[in-house]
């Protein structure tokens, strides 16, 4: 993040944010993959991360989140990317594709970023079936985690969790991240309204690197 004559340039607004992870077996981050990386998605990539979705409806459909039925009014695809590139201009959140030795595994997403007085966003974050269970959601988390304190001007960032989903609940017990209490019927997912299990840190927290070295051997 940066102030050109006056005016804050966020991270991901112009430019593509792309994170890397390399030599992974050698620092023991993972036994299946040498290296991956957190691309930002811009505009034909939403399109390929929303097939693999798509095709993941089942696996998916206990965990995601969407507006009551007569909430909100379909939109296109095409309005979705215009709406996902202004709010990284404006600082306000992006999505990033998973991407082991250069393929498509999930998402982390950044999300319901406040700005002003708050600086305060919602970390979110899925995985394909054919990828899970293999240790990329914790190291894809903290990657996005660390960056978003060091350079996308963060003070607090949440992750909130169903209860019954005990594979994301993993993720934020490796990484560490304090557990805040139940938020009731916080989320409609799934045909009803869900509790979760609400997690965070806040800057005053953190130090550089500090999620993926919770995950590096002990």
């Amino acid at each position: 993040m940066r102030r050109t004559r006056g005016q804050i340039i966020y991270p991901g607004g112009r430019r593509r944010v792309i994170l890397q992870q390399p030599d992974l077996r050698a620092r023991g981050l993972s036994s299946d993959w040498d290296w991956m990386e957190l691309r930002q998605l811009k505009g034909q990539d939403f399109y390929a991360v929303e097939k693999l979705r798509r095709g993941e409806a089942a696996w998916l459909a206990p965990w995601e989140s969407g507006a009551p039925p007569g909430m909100t009014r379909p939109i296109t695809m095409e309005q979705y990317v215009a709406a996902m590139s202004k709010s990284a201009r404006e600082g306000l959140g992006m999505c990033f594709a998973i991407l082991p030795e250069g393929r498509l595994a999930g998402q982390v997403s950044i999300s319901s970023v406040q700005r002003a007085a708050s600086q305060n966003a919602a970390v979110g974050y899925w995985v394909s079936s054919r990828f899970a269970g293999h240790g990329l959601a914790p190291l894809a988390v903290a990657t996005v985690l660390d960056w978003c304190f060091a350079e996308y001007g963060l003070h607090r960032i949440e992750i909130n969790i169903r209860p019954e989903n005990q594979p994301s609940l993993r993720v934020v017990e490796k990484l560490g991240l304090r557990e805040e209490g139940l938020r009731e019927r916080f989320l409609y997912i799934n045909g009803a309204w869900s509790d979760h299990r609400a997690f965070a840190v806040t800057l005053e927290e953190w130090e550089p690197d500090y999620f993926v070295s919770q995950l590096l051997p002990k």
